[in-house]
């Protein structure tokens, strides 16, 4: 009776310890379950950290990326800068130059302008010292003209007195050129005048058969000079 009671306590216990066995399983299974379910939660909070870790990764690339975009446009920005700058600098080197060639254009031009003046200035003063001399010739061979023929015929060295020329040419000079010979003779433009001292003065032709009569004042017999 004691061995079964041993057995049924053992059983019993065996049934006990089977039975707190299979309650302690029950338990350990539910901490499993929760532990399980908490090492998921961890390893879900770990990816969303992750995640949250690569999208902010993801998002500093991103600004980093962006970042040196801006700072490849700003350097392209600061080359285009910097080469309008240039292009702007040879475009002023260049108005520079035009101006330089133009204003030697200039110089050049004036400078022959200057040389032609100073030609034109020596050819009209070459025309004007010209003009002075045929002027002169001019008033000298007016005044020459306004001189009976008669009177330079007799005053001329190279002819000598009009007596050595013979009473021929004395009778056919007023002859041949007429009466207003003796009245002062001809001027070099054509007209006839008188002389200063009037028609009285002026000897008068007399015959054919020789010299004139003369001057009672002492002159030439054909008038005085003026």
């Amino acid at each position: 009776m004691q061995q079964e009671k041993k057995k049924e306590t053992k059983t019993e216990t065996n049934k006990e310890g089977h039975l707190y066995r299979l309650h302690n399983n029950a338990t350990n299974t539910n901490l499993y379950q929760v532990l399980v379910l908490l090492l998921l939660l961890l390893l879900m909070m770990m990816m969303v950290v992750l995640l949250m870790l690569l999208l902010m990764m993801m998002l500093m690339l991103m600004m980093v990326m962006v970042m040196m975009v801006l700072m490849l446009l700003r350097l392209f920005l600061l080359l285009l800068l910097m080469m309008m700058v240039l292009m702007l600098l040879w475009l002023l080197l260049l108005m520079m130059m035009m101006k330089m060639m133009v204003l030697l254009l200039l110089l050049l031009v004036l400078r022959e302008f200057a040389s032609a003046a100073r030609t034109s200035q020596e050819a009209s003063r070459g025309i004007a010292a010209a003009a002075a001399a045929a002027a002169a010739a001019m008033a000298a061979a007016v005044e020459a003209a306004r001189r009976p023929l008669g009177y330079l015929l007799a005053t001329s060295p190279a002819i000598g007195s009009p007596r050595l020329l013979g009473p021929p040419l004395l009778l056919g000079a007023p002859l041949l050129l007429g009466a207003p010979l003796l009245r002062g003779g001809p001027h070099l433009s054509g007209y006839l005048s008188e002389p200063p001292g009037g028609p009285e003065r002026v000897a008068v032709p007399v015959a054919v058969s020789g010299a004139p009569t003369g001057d009672p004042l002492g002159g030439p017999p054909w008038g005085p000079p003026y």
